[in-house]
C-alpha cells in the first residue's frame, strides 16, 4: 500500500528527464509529466451523403456483402517485393449501399465496452470462438459504432442480433497501410434473434 503523502498515481508520474545522467548530476534528474490519455479508436467517418429512401432500412445479408473475393495485402511484403499492390475492386452494387440505411443480420462481438455498455462492436457472418470459430474474410465483418441514443448490453456478446444503421463502405486503412476495415456502420437499433 502507498504510504500516507504519497501523490496518487494518477494526478502524476515521476519520469527521468531527456538530459542529466546520474554521473553528471550525482542523482537521477526528475521531471512531472501528466499522464497519457487512453486511445480510443476513432468513429467511423461522418457518412457525406445519406440516402434515405423513406422506405425503411434496406435488408442486406452477408452472402451479399460477401459476394466478392477480398484479398488483404501485407504492406510489410510489398517493400520487400515492390511495385504497388494488387488492387481489389468491390464491386459497384456493393460500394452503392455506402450512404443506406440498412439492416444486417449477424454476431455481435464486442470491442470497446465500459460499465457493461458496448460502445463498439464487430457484426460477423459467424461465431468468431477460440478454437472453433471459422477465419473471415474482410468483407464477413462490420465494423459498428453504437449510436449516442442507443444502448447495447455486453451480454449480447457472441448472440446472433439484427442490427438497422447507416452503412459505409469503402477501405479504411492504419497509418502503417494495413487495411482495418471495409464496411463500417454507425447503429441506432440492435435486437435479439431467438
Amino acid at each position: 500500500s502507498a504510504a500516507e503523502g504519497d501523490a496518487p498515481l494518477e494526478k502524476k508520474i515521476s519520469v527521468p528527464a531527456e538530459t542529466g545522467s546520474p554521473a553528471e548530476t550525482g542523482s537521477p534528474a526528475e521531471t512531472e509529466r501528466e499522464p497519457l490519455p487512453l486511445v480510443q479508436p476513432p468513429l467511423p467517418d461522418a457518412l457525406k451523403e445519406k440516402k434515405d429512401t423513406g422506405d425503411g432500412p434496406r435488408e442486406l445479408s452477408f452472402k451479399e456483402l460477401a459476394s466478392f473475393e477480398y484479398e488483404t495485402v501485407d504492406p510489410l511484403s510489398l517493400l520487400q517485393k515492390g511495385g504497388p499492390p494488387p488492387k481489389t475492386d468491390i464491386p459497384a452494387k456493393i460500394q452503392a449501399y455506402s450512404g443506406m440505411r440498412v439492416k444486417v443480420d449477424g454476431f455481435l462481438m464486442p470491442t470497446i465496452f465500459e460499465s457493461g455498455k458496448v460502445e463498439q462492436f464487430l457484426l460477423t457472418r459467424s461465431y468468431i470462438t477460440c478454437c472453433f470459430g471459422d477465419v473471415l474474410n474482410m468483407n464477413e465483418v462490420i465494423d459498428v459504432t453504437v449510436g449516442k441514443d442507443l444502448e447495447v448490453s455486453y451480454f449480447l456478446s457472441g448472440q446472433p442480433v439484427t442490427v438497422t444503421g447507416w452503412l459505409e463502405v469503402g477501405e479504411r486503412t492504419s497509418e502503417f497501410g494495413y487495411v482495418e476495415s471495409i464496411y463500417r456502420l454507425i447503429g441506432e437499433e440492435v435486437v435479439e434473434r431467438w
